[in-house]
């Protein structure tokens, strides 16, 4: 598991979901994302960082600096697990199922092509029409 503030040896500073999230909410909004379980927020950090780090070079077509384009891979992860279920409450199990089913390979695949395809669908920019993010 990612610890919530750490640099990597090129000087970028990781900060965790929950971390950001601080940033841009109150201390008591963030108390209340709690409900949402630690397996949503793990799963929000591992995803992100992973896609953070596959996709380092997305952020120059997005024009955005490695720290914002950290906080929209993490708010992306965030509404694609959200959107995974239909009511609220069955996000932490989700989470916690989902945590549990990534240990399987092919499930890993498959998950990581439904993710692959939202995450285009997310950072498509319109106004470069003949190509999405590669």
């Amino acid at each position: 598991m990612l610890s919530t503030v750490s640099v990597s040896p090129s000087g970028f500073t990781y900060r965790s979901f929950r971390d950001n999230l601080a940033q841009h909410m109150s201390q008591q909004e963030v108390s209340a994302l709690q409900a949402l379980g630690e397996d949503f927020f793990v799963l929000v950090d591992e995803i992100a960082w992973s896609l953070f780090e596959t996709r380092q070079k997305d952020h120059l077509l997005l024009e955005l600096s490695s720290q914002e384009f950290l906080w929209e891979t993490q708010v992306f992860v965030n509404r694609f697990l959200r959107n995974c279920v239909d009511n609220p409450r069955e996000l932490p199990l989700f989470c916690r199922e989902l945590r549990d089913s990534l240990v399987n390979d092919e499930f890993q695949d498959h998950f990581e092509a439904l993710l692959e395809q939202s995450y285009q669908e997310h950072f498509y920019l319109p106004e470069s029409e003949s190509a999405l993010l590669v």
